[in-house]
């Protein structure tokens, strides 16, 4: 495992921002060294792993729609239907790969998780469950807006990695001396390790923000409050707002306990996703200002802008595949 952290240490390009040893880059380190350093063990390493992960995975937008819809309004939810059959199978599919890849059993699998065909293909099967799932409209608006401001904000994060080209922890070789022999399940480490120059800010954590903020609105997507208002109660105004905190939270935790981002990485990747949520959320807003609307075609804009963003420029491809390939 060393060796391969090592190997990659080689290859991985300096910093542009923060510059490499200075000294926003060196206090960031002081902070995240306590969690590079813990240690959970085996099982909770993998229990961290999924909310650590699966945010920025395009894959689970197939489920994170369907969740959104059904958290904002679940008293509309059909939970016998087949389709929530369907959801349910997707749910075991998803986490029976995903903790093949995790344990190192089959690593291979990675690459269509984050694959372009994935990121076209899994926004539209979640949206065909959400729709079989509920017809609320205000559940499916919430589900939309979750898919329009994930690929907004995942747009943005990927050209400031770019400009950024922060190297990853995993590929620092003091951060992982000191880490490894804490860490129980070395997969995520190598993973990580292949677009050493993603580090800043965390695609996971913009994710996340996005999965949660029309969890933490939903008032405004089924009454007449005013956005200002949700505001108030945000972000703990009901359990599932509660729940969606927590995932926010752990995603982050996630991101720097594998060494996949420093602390400075994930806290400005919030705050860019709550701009990025606040300003869709703001702009959509009906005309009196009280409730916000999202149509089903509103997402299909930022998600054509990030294939072709993907296809023209393979760093960015590399970036949201966390540098992920076949063997």
């Amino acid at each position: 495992m060393r060796s391969t952290s090592n190997s990659s240490v080689a290859t991985a390009a300096s910093s542009l921002w923060p510059a490499d040893g200075g000294f926003i880059d060196r206090v960031d380190k002081q902070v995240s060294q306590p969690i590079f350093r813990l240690g959970f063990g085996r099982h909770a390493e993998l229990l961290l792993s999924f909310p650590g992960c699966f945010f920025g995975m395009p894959a689970f937008m197939a489920l994170s729609t369907p969740i959104v819809a059904m958290s904002v309004d679940p008293e509309a939810a059909r939970l016998d239907g087949p389709a929530m059959a369907v959801f349910c199978v997707l749910c075991v599919f998803l986490a029976g790969v995903w903790t093949c890849v995790t344990t190192g059993r089959n690593v291979a699998w990675a690459p269509p998780l984050y694959s372009s065909k994935t990121v076209f293909a899994a926004p539209l099967l979640g949206t065909l469950l959400t729709r079989a799932i509920t017809e609320s409209p205000c559940s499916r608006s919430a589900a939309n807006f979750h898919l329009l401001a994930w690929f907004t904000a995942i747009i943005l994060v990927l050209q400031l990695k770019r400009l950024s080209s922060r190297r990853r922890p995993s590929v620092c070789a003091a951060e992982v001396e000191a880490a490894v022999k804490h860490k129980s399940l070395p997969a995520l480490l190598r993973l990580f390790s292949r677009d050493g120059n993603g580090s800043f800010p965390s695609g996971d954590v913009t994710g996340a923000v996005c999965f949660a903020f029309p969890i933490w609105t939903g008032t405004a997507f089924r009454t007449t409050t005013r956005l200002s208002s949700s505001f108030l109660l945000f972000p703990l105004s009901s359990t599932t707002s509660a729940l969606a905190s927590i995932c926010v939270i752990l995603s982050a935790l996630g991101r720097v306990y594998w060494l996949a981002h420093h602390v400075l990485d994930v806290v400005v990747a919030a705050v860019v996703a709550i701009a990025v949520n606040a300003s869709l959320h703001t702009g959509l807003a009906d005309e009196s200002g009280r409730c916000t609307i999202t149509a089903v075609w509103a997402p299909l804009l930022p998600l054509a802008a990030l294939l072709v963003q993907m296809k023209l420029l393979p760093s960015a491809q590399k970036l949201l595949k966390h540098g992920t390939r076949r063997q």
